[in-house]
């Protein structure tokens, strides 16, 4: 386990060892709360839970933690400046999973991601690469959920179940080509004007 604060605050901390923790299972709120650690890759293979901020702050350069279905807190890599982060088994994203961090440039999470929270990716203006981009699972989406994404391509949730989709959710996305929401939903406002807003269209 790595506890709360463990870390926290460790303003001059640029340098860690090992990069990789192969026995740690549990990293705990505000863990690395702004610690540098530049540029650094660290790796968690054996990570199942997560605290509130664990990342908050933190300025490494790459976190993968592979094995972190779903975590117990919220805001992991909020006002963080994590430039990359591999979560290839995480199907639920907090509020505020990345808010903020406007030097994050890719992701990678679950394509059996369920829940998507508020503020997940607002804000993070550099994120150029998601995977997946085509989404089944998905049952809640967020308000500001993807909010000034620069990713391209088509973000594609046609086989998913959400029945809602929030104002502002998939707003302010000028890179995409297209987005495929389900068949049944309730987006609860004119629908194309949502569309038109999130994909930089002229709504005239």
């Amino acid at each position: 386990r790595i506890p709360s604060n463990c870390f926290a605050k460790c303003y001059a901390f640029k340098t860690i060892s090992p990069m990789v923790f192969p026995n740690v299972t549990y990293i705990g709120a505000s863990a690395f709360i702004k610690c540098p650690l530049t540029e650094m890759s660290l790796e968690f293979p054996e990570v199942v839970d997560m605290g509130n901020h664990a990342f908050n702050g933190c300025d490494a350069y790459k976190v993968t933690i592979n094995k972190l279905v779903k975590g117990s807190g919220q805001y992991f890599f909020c006002d963080s400046s994590v430039k990359h982060i591999e979560m290839r088994s995480l199907i639920d994203l907090p509020d505020s999973f990345c808010k903020s961090n406007s030097k994050l440039e890719s992701v990678i999470i679950s394509p059996a991601v369920t829940n998507i929270g508020a503020n997940a990716f607002a804000n993070c203006s550099s994120l150029s690469k998601m995977e997946p981009m085509k989404f089944n699972c998905v049952q809640n989406i967020g308000g500001m959920a993807f909010h000034r994404p620069i990713f391209s391509g088509v973000l594609d949730f046609s086989r998913s179940t959400f029945t809602k989709l929030p104002s502002h959710a998939l707003r302010t996305m000028p890179n995409l080509s297209d987005i495929i929401l389900p068949t049944m939903y309730e987006m609860g406002v004119d629908p194309q004007k949502v569309i038109w807003e999130d994909l930089g269209k002229d709504e005239t």
